[in-house]
């Protein structure tokens, strides 16, 4: 629940228009990974790297390389993974959005930003871990910050198209196969225009105004408010002063403005708004995440509370599948 889960919100929320033609593996030589990439981008192998970029030249940049730190040294991996763009980037920012397991792999993702001549520019990296391998693959992703909403869908649907070569790797993890998520659906499964995955052994309760969700250890709790369109003009204020209130001090986005993504081809938009809660005894981590479709009866907000010094465990971890997983029909 950092300041840069809105970039990786914004890019999933939209994922649907990437256009994934090309299929490329890694390494050349008995490869473990592979996935796919629009088929008029261009990708060559350098050295022991390989590069794919942009059609425009390189407002899209992606290298995929072999790490030199040990598969389990995680601390390593990620100082080795900083070191290859903090000497061409200043004011380097890399904040980790959580560890995942799927298609065979465990992925590590950071996500950031930092300025370089050409000016700022958007940086993911994710460290892959492949069972059979003794050193992690590092898939940096570093995007103009300018052409960062044109290239959206398509670098994460580069970024979901990852997986592991190996068949047996590449199987589903069992927790996928024997429902580990339970789906929430408003107004039902039938009809549902707000779908979203919540994890197996949270509490989940839904009604007609919505649902409230709550982890397993009560740190971290979660409301969904689906509010009549002709509100929307004030709904997520409205939300946010009804979150602000429960604290002596509120700063949402570092004293900035909410940040909004818009996506004229399908209709989404996406507003997050994240802070720090003072008082009580101890701070807390906020979010307020508005949803909406164009044309839709109604949009979704989202709130979210948890002890500030838990947010980046496994119940923030948690949290950041949640949200990404919101589909809007």
């Amino acid at each position: 629940m950092k300041a840069s889960l809105f970039i990786a919100l914004s890019s999933l929320l939209y994922s649907s228009l990437a256009q994934a033609d090309q299929s490329l593996s890694y390494p050349k030589m008995g490869p473990l990974v592979s996935f796919t990439a629009p088929d008029d981008w261009e990708a060559e192998m350098k050295d022991t790297s390989l590069f794919v970029l942009s059609p425009d030249g390189g407002d899209v940049i992606i290298e995929v390389m072999t790490m030199e730190a040990d598969v389990d040294d995680q601390k390593g991996a990620l100082e080795e993974a900083k070191s290859t763009v903090d000497q061409d980037f200043k004011e380097l920012t890399l904040d980790h959005l959580g560890t995942t397991e799927a298609k065979g792999l465990t992925l590590s993702m950071y996500s950031g930003n930092g300025t370089d001549k050409h000016g700022e520019a958007l940086i993911n990296m994710l460290i892959l871990k492949h069972p059979n391998a003794k050193h992690p693959i590092l898939f940096s992703i570093i995007t103009s910050m300018e052409s960062a909403s044109k290239y959206a869908a398509a670098t994460t649907a580069l970024m979901e198209s990852i997986k592991a070569t190996d068949s047996d790797a590449a199987k589903p993890m069992a927790s996928e196969s024997t429902g580990a998520v339970q789906k929430y659906s408003f107004p039902d499964k039938d009809n549902a225009t707000f779908e979203m995955e919540v994890p197996a052994d949270w509490t989940l309760e839904a009604d007609a105004k919505g649902a409230w969700i709550s982890s397993t250890d009560k740190k971290f709790t979660m409301n969904v408010i689906p509010i009549d369109v002709e509100h929307i003009e004030d709904g997520m204020t409205n939300i946010t002063q009804q979150v602000s209130g429960k604290y002596e001090e509120v700063v949402w986005n570092e004293g900035g403005e909410p940040k909004v993504h818009i996506d004229e081809a399908t209709g989404n938009t996406l507003i997050s708004s994240e802070g720090v809660g003072k008082g009580g005894g101890y701070d807390h981590k906020l979010g307020v995440y508005q949803f909406a479709k164009k044309g839709s009866e109604k949009f979704f907000i989202l709130s979210a509370w948890s002890p500030l010094k838990l947010a980046d465990g496994p119940n923030g971890e948690a949290a950041l599948k949640m949200l990404m997983s919101v589909k809007l029909h």
